[in-house]
């Protein structure tokens, strides 16, 4: 960090009983497609991460978009607000 740079918390995830409890900053940008590109860099850095253990990145990157497509589709759980 530099100094002077202003931080603000986006997100924040606890599994709760193996269940994701999320508090979101909700209107932090005014175009909410900035979350979506903000989704689209966390999975890349996820693939980062599991292929500097060993796993191959694209492979990586498209089980996590499978998933997403699925509980898009059809949720396991209810995003149920705090």
């Amino acid at each position: 960090m530099v100094a002077g740079q202003r931080l603000t918390e986006l997100l924040r995830i606890w599994i709760v009983d193996k269940s994701p409890r999320i508090v979101i900053t909700p209107n932090l940008w005014s175009d909410p497609s900035a979350w979506g590109l903000l989704l689209a860099d966390i999975v890349q850095h996820l693939g980062n991460a599991y292929e500097a253990a060993g796993h191959e990145r694209s492979a990586v990157v498209a089980r996590i978009k499978a998933a997403f497509d699925a509980e898009w589709s059809e949720p396991t759980s209810p995003a149920t607000p705090m």
